[in-house]
């Protein structure tokens, strides 16, 4: 897989140049897995997402890709919204202290209407495609919703350790653009996972 092997000689190559500016015993180790995590999550992570443009087929990417998008974020909008209105128990202080289960529960909620409504677009106007099932439908959009969630809590872990507000100066108001991809980011490896294993819907031959 050509994916996999620029992954690991970025690994490789990120240890010879930590090898080679070796001097002394200190924060060698610690610079290295920063670097490593940032392969990983911003290397790694968009390649595997950017793997559902083929899990339906050359022509139908779209469909996967979309579901993803769509699930996502009507998770988060969805969970800013409930958190908002209705969320008092916080779901992890110290970690991110707006985060409520209440907007948990919106995450779930919103990715599943969101992954549902698209679907059900696409089955009413291609008829090659084909349901799997509204159980599978469902369990779709809880599955991104939480990992959605996870993945904006794995973030936060990233600026709150690091003492960012932001993760990016380029769009403030919004927690950085890392934070308005860090729930398809991570919810990207797990659609493509369900897609493989147990899809929502299916292209019919």
């Amino acid at each position: 897989d050509p994916m996999l092997i620029v992954f690991v000689l970025c690994v490789l190559a990120l240890f010879v140049a930590a090898a080679m500016r070796y001097r002394s015993p200190g924060t060698n180790l610690e610079k290295l897995g920063a670097q490593l995590l940032s392969v990983c999550w911003c290397g790694l992570l968009p390649t595997l997402t950017a793997q559902l443009r083929w899990v339906a087929g050359p022509d139908s990417g779209y469909v996967a890709l979309g579901a993803l998008v769509i699930a996502a974020k009507s998770g988060d909008v969805c969970a800013y919204t409930l958190g908002r209105l209705c969320g008092q128990r916080k779901m992890a202080p110290r970690l991110s202290p707006g985060k409520t289960w209440m907007g948990g529960l919106g995450a779930l909620l919103g990715a599943t209407a969101g992954a549902a409504l698209w679907l059900a677009v696409v089955l009413r106007l291609n008829p090659s495609w084909n349901s799997g099932g509204w159980t599978r439908i469902i369990a779709f959009g809880i599955v991104i919703g939480a990992a959605g969630l996870i993945g904006d809590l794995c973030e936060s872990l990233i600026k709150r350790d690091v003492g960012k507000k932001d993760s990016a100066a380029l769009l403030p108001g919004f927690g950085g653009l890392l934070d308005l991809l860090d729930s398809v980011l991570f919810a990207g490896p797990v659609a493509l996972i369900m897609w493989w294993l147990w899809p929502p819907v299916t292209l019919l031959i």
